[in-house]
């Protein structure tokens, strides 16, 4: 899930569960995380988000950090309009 809270910041929201192969012997664990991310430009994305789990032996508590970057080299149009000639 993901909402738009502003120009910059998004709210994030995931479920996931995990079902090992194995029978009635196998714990199941159900996760789920939130948090927020902070786009600092299009290309660039902050997150942090908190989670826990249910079932299992699962960990009651995780927590993330991480970034996006989005990294394309410049298109030829692109190369041509940044060779600009030196400031007069």
């Amino acid at each position: 899930m993901r909402h738009q809270l502003g120009k910059h910041w998004t709210l994030l929201g995931e479920t996931y569960a995990l079902i090992p192969p194995g029978g009635s012997d196998a714990n199941a664990t159900f996760h789920f995380n939130g948090g927020l991310q902070f786009g600092l430009r299009e290309s660039l994305l902050f997150s942090a988000l908190v989670g826990s789990a249910a079932g299992g032996r699962c960990l009651n508590l995780t927590g993330y950090l991480g970034f996006t970057a989005n990294i394309d080299p410049p298109s030829p149009a692109e190369q041509r309009r940044c060779r600009c000639s030196p400031p007069r």
